[in-house]
C-alpha cells in the first residue's frame, strides 16, 4: 500500500520515490545491496540500476529496510561540492562575508568547522536531490549552515557543537522531499489549511536522520526544532525557551538571516529589524549577536526607488495594515460571545490566539509605523526602510498566525473550527499588488494631515455604475442570478471560485458582493472575511442552503457577512436586496469620506 503519511518507514514514500527515479533517468543510481520486502521476497538485486519499471514495485510492497538505506548515487554532493558552494556564496554576498569574518576573529574559521563534516550515501542522495530542486535549493542549505555555524562559533560553542550545527544547517530542509511538490512551488500562496502539508517537514527530516546516519543526537533534534520559535509561536511541536535546544535555536535564526540576505538592498539591517520585530521570537543572546555584527558594518539602509514612489507605497502599505490589524482586534473581541467558543479547547485557542493577536499589534506601534503614514515621515530614507521591513514582517506575522491557528482547528469539533473561519480568513489576506498600484495611483494629490484611513484614500467618489460580483462553482447559478439582475442595471462581474474573485477585487471597485458559501477550496465565509479585511467598503452577502446558517450566522455576528440570503433565492425579492445594499455602500461610504474630504480641504 502507498505511504501517504511522509513518515520514513519501510513503506516507499511516493514524492522521494519520483525524485529519485527523475535523478536515475540522468545519472547512476544503484542498489548497494538486495533490496526485500517484509515476507523475505526479493525484489531488485543489488547493483540494479533504479529506473521506472521498479516504481510500482517498490511501492506496492512494504520493505525490509527502507529504500533510502539501500540505494546510491555515484558522484553524488559531496564536503567539496559543499565547500565550493560556501566559498562562492561568503564571494558573492558581502554580509556573509562579513559575518564569516567576525566569526573567524581568534576562533577556528567557520570553513574549517565545515570542512570536517561528514555524510554517507543517504544524506549524499538527498542533497543531490535538493540541489536539483532549483537554482538557490542547495545554496540556501549551504547558506543556513554556514550562518548557523558562525551563529555557533559566535555563542562560544566547541569544534565538536559548531560541526553539528553545521550539519543540522546542511540538512535541515531534507523532509521537503517527501511532501508533494505542489505544495513547495515558488509561486504558490498557501491557504491556512494547505500548511498542514508542509509543517510536517522538520519532523520528517529528524526522522530521516536518525534513521539513516550515525550523527549525535543533536544534529538531528536541531533540524526537527528549525521552525520552532522561542515565544512558542514555532512549529511544529510549539517548543518554547528553553525546551528548544541550543543548536535548534540557532538554525532558527540562521533560515531567517538565509531568507533576508537574498534582498539586495541592506540584507543585514533587514535581519537586525526582523529579529527584533516581535519581542522574545528569537533568544536574546542570538538576536546580540546578529545586532554585534550589524553595529560593526552600519550603513544607511539604501531605499532603490525614487521619486516618492517607495514612499507612497510603505505609506499605504502602512495604512493598509493598520486597518487590517484594527479589522482583526475588532473580529477576535467578538468571537468572545460567541456562544460556541465559550469553553474549553476552543477557548483555549482564542485566548491564546487573542493574545498574539496582541502582540502583533504592540509590535506594529512599536515599530513606528503608525507614524510612517505621516507622508513627511515616510520620505526619511532609514524611517522609510524601516517601514518596509517591519510591514512586511508584520503582514508575515499575521499570516503565520492564520496558519497556527487553521491547524489547532483541527483538534475542535467542526462546528467549533468553522466559527474560526473569519478570523482565519481575515489574518490572512494582504493585499494585492495590482489593487496597491491602484490605491497609490487614486490617491488624492493633496497634502493630508493626521490619520486618514485606507477606505477613504481608496475612494473619494463612488463609480458611475453600480459594480455587482457574483460568486458560485456552478454555472447554471451564475447564468440564472444574471439573466434576473441584468435589467436592473448593475455592471455585473462573474468568478466560480473565491480565488477568482480576490483577483477581480484587485481590479475592480465592487460596491457588493455575492456569493455562494460551499465552494471547493476557498468557501464563501473565507471570501467575504477577506473582503472585509481589504476592501470594507464592499457590502458582503451569502446566498447559500439551510445546512450553512450557524457557520454563516457566526459570521454576521463578526461582521464579516451583511446578510445570508438562502437558495434556493426568491426573485421577487433578490433585487430589492441588492438595491438596499448599494444603498448601503454608497451611505456608508459618503460618511467615511466626509471627514477625509474635510482634511483634505483644510
Amino acid at each position: 500500500m502507498t505511504d501517504t503519511t511522509l513518515e520514513p518507514t519501510s513503506s516507499v514514500n511516493t514524492h522521494y520515490l519520483e525524485r529519485v527515479i527523475d535523478l536515475a533517468e540522468e545519472r547512476h543510481v544503484a542498489a548497494t545491496e538486495d533490496i526485500f520486502d517484509t515476507r523475505g521476497m526479493k525484489l531488485v538485486a543489488k547493483g540494479t540500476r533504479i529506473s521506472r519499471s521498479l516504481k510500482e514495485k517498490l511501492i506496492v510492497h512494504k520493505l525490509h529496510k527502507s529504500l533510502e538505506s539501500c540505494i546510491a548515487l555515484q558522484d553524488g554532493v559531496d564536503t567539496i561540492a559543499i565547500m565550493r558552494e560556501a566559498h562562492r556564496i561568503a564571494e558573492a554576498f558581502a554580509p556573509i562575508a562579513y559575518i564569516v569574518e567576525e566569526a573567524s576573529k581568534g576562533r577556528q574559521s567557520p570553513f574549517e568547522v565545515m570542512s570536517s563534516i561528514q555524510f554517507g550515501n543517504a544524506m549524499s542522495m538527498m542533497l543531490t536531490l535538493t540541489e536539483r530542486g532549483g537554482e538557490a535549493a542547495l545554496s540556501h542549505s549551504v547558506m543556513v549552515s554556514l550562518l548557523s555555524t558562525c551563529l555557533a562559533s559566535k555563542l562560544g560553542l566547541d569544534a565538536k557543537s559548531q560541526a553539528g550545527v553545521a550539519l543540522s544547517g546542511l540538512l535541515h530542509d531534507i523532509g521537503e522531499l517527501y511532501i508533494e511538490p505542489k505544495f513547495l512551488h515558488p509561486e504558490r500562496r498557501l491557504m491556512p489549511s494547505e500548511w498542514r502539508h508542509v509543517i510536517v517537514h522538520p519532523r520528517v527530516g529528524q526522522m530521516l536522520i536518525a534513521d539513516l546516519e550515525n550523527y549525535p543526537v543533536a544534529v538531528a533534534q536541531a533540524v526537527g526544532e528549525h521552525h520552532e520559535r522561542f515565544n512558542g509561536a514555532g512549529y511544529p511541536a510549539r517548543l518554547a525557551g528553553r525546551n528548544i535546544s541550543v543548536p535548534g535555536q540557532i538554525l532558527s535564526v540562521a533560515e531567517m538571516i538565509a531568507e533576508l540576505l537574498g534582498e539586495q538592498d541592506s540584507p543585514l539591517e533587514r535581519a537586525e529589524l526582523a529579529l527584533r520585530i516581535i519581542p522574545n521570537e528569537h533568544a536574546f543572546s542570538l538576536v546580540s549577536a546578529v545586532s554585534s555584527t550589524l553595529r560593526l558594518h552600519h550603513s544607511v539602509p539604501s531605499v532603490p526607488k525614487q521619486d516618492g514612489a517607495l514612499a507612497d507605497e510603505a505609506n499605504e502599505r502602512a495604512k493598509i495594515l493598520f486597518d487590517h490589524i484594527a479589522v482583526v482586534v475588532e473580529t477576535g473581541d467578538k468571537m468572545m460571545e460567541l456562544p460556541r467558543l465559550n469553553a474549553g479547547k476552543a477557548r483555549e485557542l482564542l485566548d491564546l490566539t487573542i493574545k498574539r493577536i496582541d502582540t502583533i499589534q504592540r509590535a506594529f506601534y512599536s515599530t513606528g509605523l503608525d507614524s510612517s503614514r505621516n507622508e513627511d515621515a515616510a520620505r526619511d530614507q532609514e524611517i522609510m526602510f524601516e517601514a518596509i521591513v517591519a510591514t512586511r514582517e508584520i503582514q508575515w506575522r499575521l499570516r503565520d498566525l492564520a496558519r497556527d491557528v487553521a491547524l489547532h482547528c483541527a483538534l475542535l469539533g467542526a462546528a467549533e473550527a468553522e466559527s474560526f473561519q473569519p478570523l482565519i480568513a481575515m489574518l490572512d489576506a494582504e493585499p494585492d499588488p495590482s489593487y496597491l498600484a491602484r490605491r497609490i495611483a487614486e490617491r488624492p494629490q493633496q497634502k493630508t494631515s493626521g490619520c486618514v484611513t485606507a477606505l477613504s484614500d481608496h475612494m473619494l467618489s463612488a463609480p458611475a455604475q453600480r459594480t455587482l460580483l457574483l460568486v458560485d462553482d456552478e454555472p447554471n447559478v451564475i447564468s440564472a442570478l444574471v439573466r434576473l439582475l441584468r435589467p436592473l442595471g448593475f455592471r455585473i462581474l462573474t468568478a466560480a471560485s473565491g480565488e477568482a474573485a480576490l483577483d477581480i477585487l484587485a481590479h475592480n471597485d465592487v460596491g457588493v458582493i455575492l456569493s455562494d458559501h460551499r465552494m471547493p477550496g476557498m468557501t464563501g465565509v473565507e471570501l467575504l472575511s477577506r473582503v472585509k479585511t481589504l476592501y470594507p467598503a464592499t457590502v458582503r452577502l451569502v446566498l447559500s442552503g439551510f445546512a450553512d446558517v450557524n457557520t454563516v450566522t457566526d459570521a454576521i455576528r463578526l461582521g464579516a457577512i451583511y446578510k445570508f440570503l438562502t437558495k434556493p433565492w426568491n426573485s421577487d425579492e433578490l433585487g430589492g436586496i441588492l438595491l438596499g445594499a448599494f444603498d448601503k455602500h454608497e451611505h456608508d461610504l459618503g460618511n467615511l469620506l466626509e471627514p477625509a474630504a474635510s482634511t483634505a480641504s483644510a
